[in-house]
């Protein structure tokens, strides 16, 4: 069997799925209306959001503004997502059985809902998901490509979302607790870093011209909503989000730690390219 066909499989029922259950009896989403107006009015920021979003609802309105195209979208970025989730499989060595395991678990969680909105977050999943796979290929090719792809994940991830910056810290603090440490002294991961500062420079330089008006919507976020939600109600409910995939990620994360075959992936060394 084809490495192509499960990913692919997955991916095209990703993308019909979301149309098949969705229904233009329901009207959109009140933020789905407020990022298609930011499409009416392009510029390279916004209190809410950088400006990707914007672009794709430029887009959506330039395609007619209908139904089919603003939802287009989270369904494109959700179908590629779960494409790479299955190929980021194969490469740590899957079969077809496992891939597919791993597109389902993809399927089964909160992912398909996240993937159903006109949102910045389909994009935000798709980009850290990529940055992840080019991550894991250039630990098994040493080709320096991968890491210049990372940067521009990066880079359009800090168009998309300013959450990018704690994936960031999270990727690099795991760098950091591994012997893949050592990649932070690549010459080449700091080139990375200055094309994803490239490519964000306009968001940036918006923000600071207009007073970083980010700042003023995260103190708004936290009074408003985010002082309803303890620490632990956040993490029960990312648990109980993932739940259907529970069975195959804690036993993955144990066998990671614990079982001495897979001992060579934390320290990706001695892997061969799929």
């Amino acid at each position: 069997m084809s490495k192509q066909i499960v990913p692919l499989l997955f991916a095209l029922l990703k993308f019909a799925v979301g149309f098949l259950l969705a229904s233009t009896a329901y009207d959109l989403h009140r933020d789905e209306y407020l990022y298609l107006d930011h499409g009416r009015h392009l510029a390279w920021g916004y209190l809410e959001v950088p400006p990707l979003l914007a672009a794709q609802a430029w887009l959506t309105h330039a395609l007619g503004g209908s139904y089919f195209w603003v939802k287009f979208w989270p369904f494109l970025w959700g179908a590629l997502t779960v494409y790479l989730v299955c190929r980021l499989a194969q490469r740590l060595w899957a079969g077809w059985f496992a891939a597919a395991l791993a597109g389902s678990c993809y399927l089964a969680t909160a992912y398909t809902r996240l993937n159903f909105l006109f949102q910045p977050n389909s994009f935000e999943v798709l980009a850290f998901t990529a940055c992840l796979y080019w991550l894991v290929a250039h630990w098994q090719t040493q080709r320096p490509r991968y890491l210049y792809y990372v940067g521009v994940g990066v880079g359009l991830s800090l168009l998309n979302k300013y959450t990018t910056f704690f994936f960031v810290a999270a990727l690099v603090g795991a760098l950091l607790l591994t012997p893949q440490r050592r990649l932070l002294r690549n010459r080449q991961v700091w080139v990375a870093a200055g094309v994803a500062l490239l490519l964000w420079l306009p968001n940036l330089l918006w923000q600071l011209r207009h007073g970083i008006p980010f700042l003023h919507h995260m103190s708004e976020l936290h009074d408003t909503q985010l002082v309803h939600m303890s620490a632990a109600d956040f993490w029960k409910e990312q648990l109980v989000m993932c739940l259907p995939a529970l069975w195959v990620w804690v036993p993955g994360l144990l066998a990671l730690l614990l079982y001495p075959p897979f001992r060579p992936y934390p320290n990706a060394d001695n892997q061969r390219p799929v």
